[in-house]
């Protein structure tokens, strides 16, 4: 039996007032109460991982709704999609550089060895 009154977010608290009572809100409730338990660090292991990434796949939304609320540290979905894009990119930058740089020291030493160009 699932115990409602543990309930920290407001988030979920709304969310119950305004749905009827059924086997597919109480699932849905349920998910979300686990979204709350994952984001206050109550599950830890190897799985509450494979949960996480479901859950934040699964409720996008409520995932960052419920973890602002709770957490004022909350890294939101989009915050972390647009630092790892950040880093990728500079990432790309310095790649293709480097690259060019190596061509043109491939392209220097085909000339010195005589070669054509």
């Amino acid at each position: 039996m699932t115990d409602y009154t543990k309930i920290k977010s407001k988030y979920i608290k709304s969310k119950i007032k305004n749905l009827k009572r059924n086997i597919r809100n109480m699932a849905y409730i349920h998910d979300l109460m686990t979204i709350e338990q994952l984001i206050l660090r109550k599950y830890i292991g190897i799985t509450s991982g494979y949960v996480r990434k479901h859950m934040q796949e699964k409720y996008p939304k409520e995932w960052d709704t419920i973890g602002q609320e709770l957490n004022p540290w909350f890294v939101t979905i989009a915050q972390e999609k647009m630092k790892y894009t950040k880093e990728n990119r500079k990432l790309e930058e310095e790649l293709r550089k480097e690259e060019q740089k190596e061509a043109m020291e491939s392209k220097r030493t085909w000339k010195k060895v005589g070669g054509k160009i």
